[in-house]
């Protein structure tokens, strides 16, 4: 349910704006802070352009004349001990407080209130001050003169939750004049139904009606029209016709729909179906009328991010960049759950958009094999005018290249949304390393929290049930730990991620492979982020031995096969409670010397076999 409504739960003091005379404003707990730079137009009104930040602070009780401390005839705190106000003495000026709210019950009516005073002072212009609320993108903009001066005025936004579970809020206020305006606002409350909780029973629970409706289209495909789910990853029924819409249900391979409706939308792209009792839109290209196997039973599928197994997942690192590097049409990967590889877009000098079509044929053709695909957004994929690290200006850009790092993270969920949880995201790649940085940007913890919130808020609101991973960490388990725990109190205590990424290099599972390897087992570095972020699983996201600048001597060929097989056993025996997902680094020698194939595509011995056995599940 909402946190931190009555701004009592602490708060984070932000790095000092150096553009604002180091001014160091406040992000409330459990909420994310931003507001508009200097030359930005203003919400809703493009015609007026930011001259100032404001400041945003806590206001304690014991801060406050008596009359304005709760109880008093000008109470600027509802509930609790403080009150957060929002102001400047002389700006234009934007700024907004969001919080993304999960586990509510789809369908079911729920109401946000939001009370905020604004003080006008002398203020004459009916919209030189504003404030307004959002839920799920609906809400509007109250001007001054219907708030009035010094009084709290209520913002409700009433809606029906939607298929996700979600409920994202948005608290906006603004100032349209550089003259001084204070905003305080308290008591913010979410009157909604929480979603229930899965119960296990000591009966199985009797068969849904919704899958004797299925079975019962098979059998009648004379009389209406039938099509079958035909994507491996399974198929989003949606509200409406597009990947923005909410999503309803996931349709597994073989699920048998009726066709209400063909080519609804002005594109010809989704089809009006029934499912059961429940009616939605599904993408047509991966609806079919011929059926290649028995319909499958929709599952019970759980919206939102993928559900905790025992089960060890494989994945391997592929390079669509380097030759023999991505096998998508030699098939060879069909029984791997995951391929890994960089999403670049400034990387190649071209926009986000332009690049799907080189991603779409690889994560498309993946998942018809039933392969997903962990896209890494990092800054080959967005980078710019707005990217801090040239100009070792973190506190001051951090915001905004945040803002377009999100807005780019958010384009990429929404167009492949419809494949669901076939499509992960990790953010950021080794950014806890300063020392490689040939490898990838280091980000100093407080302004990674920044991006990663900023991207993990866009890509949930897209596709919820995309896993968001944390940019694979690659220093030591201790340093990495620290990190991960830096950014998680940036962040109020929250991680909005669903795995912690690992790269743990140099460390071996049973026995050391090679006499200089020092770093020691796996278990060791299993067990700091087991006792320091104890709720996130693991991904290894990278593991394996590369030779870096050198070819491996094919002498070598039966070590690093016993080494990767043990990884694997090793993981899957001890640790799949912890880690989830080992992806092996790398498919060709193209990759930094550490593939399964030779740079110029041919199989290693002994290697490939240690691959073939993870891949059929002889292993694990």
């Amino acid at each position: 349910m909402l946190r931190n409504g009555n701004f009592t739960e602490g708060w984070e003091t932000l790095p000092p704006l150096r553009e604002a005379g180091n001014l160091k404003n406040q992000r409330p707990n459990h909420w994310q802070l931003t507001w508009l730079n200097v030359g930005d137009p203003l919400y809703a009104d493009p015609n007026s352009r930011v001259t100032g930040i404001p400041e945003c602070v806590h206001k304690l009780s014991t801060q406050l004349p008596a009359d304005e401390q709760p109880g008093g005839a000008r109470a600027l705190i509802l509930a609790g001990k403080t009150t957060y106000k929002i102001f400047s003495s002389g700006a234009v000026f934007g700024a907004a407080l969001a919080q993304t709210v999960t586990g509510l019950r789809p369908g079911s009516r729920a109401v946000l209130t939001v009370p905020i005073q604004a003080h006008l002072h002398g203020e004459t212009d009916d919209y030189g001050a504003e404030s307004g609320v959002w839920v799920n993108g609906e809400g509007s903009w109250v001007n001054g003169r219907v708030m009035c001066d010094r009084q709290w005025y209520r913002h409700t936004v009433e809606f029906i939750v939607p298929g996700n579970g979600t409920a994202d809020i948005v608290i906006r206020v603004k100032s349209k004049w550089p003259k001084p305006k204070d905003f305080f606002m308290d008591a913010v409350s979410l009157e909604a139904e929480m979603a229930e909780t899965e119960t296990t029973n000591s009966e199985p629970d009797p068969e849904p009606e919704l899958t004797r409706e299925a079975d019962d289209l098979a059998n009648s495909s004379d009389e209406k029209k039938v099509k079958y789910v035909t994507a491996e990853a399974g198929l989003w029924l949606r509200s409406g016709p597009s990947t923005e819409d909410d999503t309803l249900v996931r349709m597994m391979p073989g699920t048998a729909v009726e066709v209400l409706e063909e080519k609804v939308d002005s594109e010809g792209n989704w089809d009006f179906v029934r499912l059961g009792e429940m009616t939605g839109y599904a993408y047509r290209a991966y609806l079919a009328t011929g059926q290649t196997e028995t319909p499958r039973k929709p599952d019970n599928v759980k919206l939102g991010r993928t559900p905790t197994t025992t089960r060890l997942a494989s994945g391997m690192n592929i390079n669509p960049d380097a030759p023999h590097s991505n096998p998508l049409h030699e098939g060879v990967l069909r029984g791997f759950d995951w391929v890994r590889f960089p999403f670049k877009a400034a990387d190649k000098h071209r926009s986000v958009t332009a690049a799907f079509s080189e991603y779409d044929p690889i994560i498309q053709g993946y998942a018809s094999q039933g392969v997903g695909s962990l896209v890494v957004l990092n800054q080959q994929t967005v980078a710019g005018n707005e990217a801090p690290w040239p100009q070792k200006n973190w506190a001051g850009l951090v915001h905004q290249y945040a803002a377009k790092f999100a807005a780019a993270a958010g384009e990429i969920a929404t167009h492949y949304a419809h494949l669901g949880d076939k499509v992960a995201y990790q953010i950021w790649n080794e950014g806890d390393n300063p020392e490689t940085p040939w490898v990838s940007v280091h980000v100093p913890p407080e302004h990674f929290a920044v991006i990663l919130s900023r991207a993990a808020q866009a890509i949930r609101a897209a596709s919820p049930a995309s896993p968001i991973v944390f940019g694979g960490l690659s220093t030591g388990p201790d340093q990495a730990a620290a990190y991960v725990r830096a950014c998680q109190q940036a962040l109020g205590g929250q991680l909005p991620v669903d795995a912690i990424g690992l790269h743990p290099y140099g460390r071996w599972p049973v026995a050391r492979p090679f006499p200089d390897w020092t770093f020691g087992r796996l278990d060791d570095a299993f067990a700091v982020f087991k006792r320091t972020i104890p709720d996130k699983p693991l991904w290894i996201t990278e593991i394996g031995i590369p030779g870096h600048a050198n070819p491996i001597g094919e002498q070598h060929y039966p070590t690093i096969a016993n080494y990767m097989r043990e990884v694997y056993t090793t993981i899957a025996s001890n640790h799949a409670d912890h880690v989830s997902v080992v992806f092996w680094f790398a498919w060709s020698d193209n990759m930094e010397n550490a593939g399964i194939v030779t740079a110029d595509g041919n199989r290693k011995a002994h290697i490939f076999n240690a691959f073939t056995a993870v891949r059929d599940r002889q292993i694990i």
